[in-house]
C-alpha cells in the first residue's frame, strides 16, 4: 500500500454509469499516468433498481452487467491508448456500498481508490448514506473523492 510512499502502483476507480462518471474517470486516468500505475475500472450493478423487472425478465441482470461492461472496455482502451498498461475491468452486481468494498475493493488490494461524489442531500445522506463515505471508512488506501 503507499500510504508512506510517494508512488501509487495499483488505482482503482469505481464507476456508476452516472453522467459524471466521465469526469471522475478522466481524474483516475491522469494519475495512473503520472504514477505509472495499474488501473482498475470497476462498477457494481445496484439490483436493488431492477429487484422487480429481475424477477419478470431473467435475462436482466445479465443486460445490466453487459451493458456496464461494455461502457468500462470502451473506457479501458481509452487508457491503453492513452499509456497505461495495465487495465482491469470488474464489473459485479449486488448492494453497491458491501460489493464495492468487500468483492472489489479489498481483495484487489489498491493503493488508491477514486470515487465520486452523488451531491446527496442532507436528508438523502442521513437516510441513506453514501458510498464515497463508506469507502473511506472500510478501506485501508487512500481515497480520493471527485466533487460532481
Amino acid at each position: 500500500m503507499a500510504y508512506a510512499q510517494d508512488k501509487y502502483n495499483k488505482i482503482l476507480i469505481a464507476l456508476d454509469g452516472t453522467e459524471t462518471q466521465n469526469q471522475i474517470f478522466k481524474r483516475g486516468l491522469a494519475l495512473a499516468l503520472s504514477f505509472h500505475a495499474d488501473l482498475i475500472l470497476a462498477q457494481v450493478v445496484d439490483m436493488s433498481r431492477y429487484d422487480l423487472a429481475a424477477s419478470y425478465d431473467s435475462q436482466l441482470i445479465s443486460e445490466v452487467c453487459d451493458y456496464a461492461g461494455n461502457e468500462l472496455q470502451l473506457l479501458a482502451a481509452e487508457a491503453q491508448t492513452a499509456g497505461v498498461e495495465n487495465v482491469e475491468v470488474i464489473i459485479k452486481y449486488g448492494t453497491v456500498k458491501n460489493t464495492l468494498v468487500n468483492d472489489i475493493i479489498l481483495p484487489n488490494h489498491p493503493d488508491m481508490v477514486i470515487c465520486g461524489d452523488r451531491g446527496l442531500s442532507r436528508v438523502q445522506y442521513a437516510l441513506l448514506g453514501s458510498v464515497s463515505n463508506f469507502v473511506v471508512h472500510n478501506v485501508e488506501c487512500d481515497v480520493l473523492i471527485v466533487k460532481n
